[in-house]
């Protein structure tokens, strides 16, 4: 009886060393199972922040390269407008000359018309002039031939009454000498 309750006693020890080792081994398993759920949660966790992470570095990126290419569009923007301000400044630029230089030719062209039509003025001023001296020459030519007609029949007159006079006085001269007897 003693060995049977030594056994019992033993089988007790045994049944409660057996309970108290699953209960530890109960109690480590579901230790280790919340730990496990601790660590997977805390894995997934981490795995959530890393994924949250790179979501957000993924935006980022995503938003600084749509930020680049907005101010690569906008660089280039206002590049095209100054080279089109250039252009069209070097435009205006080249039309005021051309129209300065048009200005210019036009203004010489008038002096050059200006002065051929002087010159034409002038070279039929000076015709009207010769026309107007050659008038006045023959006009004094033709009064001085006139005059000298005049002087010439004048003395023509002058000599005609000479012979006149003296043809009356050879006539009277005649008469006188004419002897008694002869006619006149």
């Amino acid at each position: 009886m003693a060995v049977t309750m030594a056994k019992d006693a033993e089988e007790s020890v045994s049944l409660t060393v057996r309970e108290s080792s699953s209960k530890k081994k109960y109690a480590a398993q579901r230790r280790k199972a919340k730990d496990d759920l601790t660590i997977q949660c805390g894995l997934q966790k981490l795995w959530q922040d890393k994924f949250n992470y790179l979501e957000k570095v993924r935006e980022r990126r995503a938003l600084f390269l749509e930020e680049k290419k907005q101010k690569a569009e906008e660089r280039l923007l206002i590049q095209n407008l100054n080279n089109e301000r250039a252009i069209l400044a070097k435009g205006m630029i080249n039309m005021d000359r051309l129209n300065k230089k048009e200005a210019v030719l036009r203004e010489k062209s008038l002096i050059v018309q200006q002065k051929l039509e002087r010159e034409k003025y002038l070279k039929e001023l000076r015709k009207y002039m010769k026309d107007l001296r050659a008038q006045e020459i023959y006009k004094r030519h033709c009064e001085e031939k006139f005059v000298l007609d005049m002087i010439t029949f004048q003395k023509a007159c002058e000599r005609i009454q000479d012979a006149k006079t003296k043809v009356a006085l050879v006539k009277t001269n005649l008469v006188l000498k004419v002897p008694s007897g002869m006619r006149e």
